[in-house]
């Protein structure tokens, strides 16, 4: 019986440990996502930016 104990006792430790890690993973993914996402609106920005810019037509053709 004590050594069934031990191993259950050995499997919450895992568990909780495991836990402990896959939180810290979640919210290190959720840093990295917002860091994405603000990168991703400012390129979104400048490329709205760039296709606002307009070619000046030159007038008369060259000669």
């Amino acid at each position: 019986m004590a050594i069934l104990l031990a191993n259950f006792n050995e499997n919450m430790q895992f568990l909780t440990n495991s836990h402990q890690e896959l939180v810290i993973a979640n919210r290190n993914l959720k840093k990295t996502i917002a860091g994405l996402s603000a990168q991703i609106a400012l390129i979104e920005e400048k490329a709205g930016a760039i296709k606002k810019i307009k070619t000046i037509p030159m007038k008369g053709g060259a000669e």
